[in-house]
């Protein structure tokens, strides 16, 4: 589905979003033709309850902090590139877990609701959870909705320029139906984000995708994978995997490195 094709089935318009600290007025995406059931918008929050409780007791359990195999006490120093960002959870993770991230969204919506969530988490006042701070100080998005693979306007943390490479690369690439998993909030939500980003994958193959990775990558990159889903290419094969519950991460090396397991 092409993005034009997307603007006659959803929308974006600012909402009333319940938060732990009152309602906050949100960017939301909605179906424009809406069924029961349906009405509820799709918002990026870092914010929700739900969120604060995953991360109150540490990420470091999270399959997804496994997976990059660095300890705590290193990740303040290393660069996570999220290659394809989609609705920022996965980022907002690792941001929590100490690693500096930097978000590619390519398509606009999915880069505004983003980019308004990180407004939120900006403009929230008075004392605010440890994740949270972690989560302002750490986690950037590219200004402008850009392509990994054809970055033209990208910059790094710092605003130096072209960001070149980074420790980690992450890719969740999103290109098949596969079954859906978690509570129906979520179905919905990453339902939605196929229906906006189908009909343009084929621009950009898994196995451009992970070249581009390991070519940016120096340390390893993370691609995240339903369980039962074979590999992102069939060749280069993973060094490693982690798994989890419903998804697991393939690990390849990064140009500088030779991973042992």
């Amino acid at each position: 589905m092409s993005e034009v094709a997307a603007h006659t089935e959803f929308e974006l318009r600012a909402c009333l979003w319940p938060t732990p600290w009152g309602e906050r007025e949100a960017l939301g995406l909605f179906p424009i033709q809406r069924e029961a059931g349906e009405a509820q918008p799709t918002v990026v929050d870092f914010m929700s309850n739900a969120f604060l409780h995953r991360v109150r007791r540490g990420v470091g359990g999270e399959t997804l902090i496994r997976a990059t195999g660095i300890k705590e006490s290193e990740r303040a120093n290393l660069r996570v590139i999220d290659a394809t960002a989609g609705l920022g959870q996965d980022a907002a993770l690792l941001a929590v877990a100490g690693f500096r991230v930097l978000m590619y969204e390519r398509h606009p919506w999915l880069h505004a609701l983003l980019a308004d969530a990180l407004k939120r988490v900006r403009d929230l006042q008075g004392d605010r959870p440890v994740a949270l701070k972690k989560l302002e100080e750490n986690l950037q998005l590219i200004e402008q909705p850009t392509d990994f693979l054809h970055p033209t306007d990208s910059k790094s943390l710092n605003d130096a320029g072209p960001v070149a490479s980074a420790d980690l690369v992450y890719l969740d690439p999103m290109f098949e139906d596969e079954a859906l998993h978690g509570k129906a909030d979520t179905k919905r939500d990453l339902s939605r984000l196929r229906h906006l980003l189908r009909g343009a994958n084929d621009l950009r193959s898994g196995a451009e995708l992970l070249a581009a990775a390991q070519a940016r990558a120096t340390r390893r990159v993370l691609v995240k994978r339903p369980s039962r889903a074979p590999h992102l290419v069939d060749e280069p094969r993973p060094h490693g995997q982690v798994e989890g519950k419903i998804a697991r991460f393939d690990i390849y090396p990064g140009r500088a490195t030779r991973l042992s397991f």
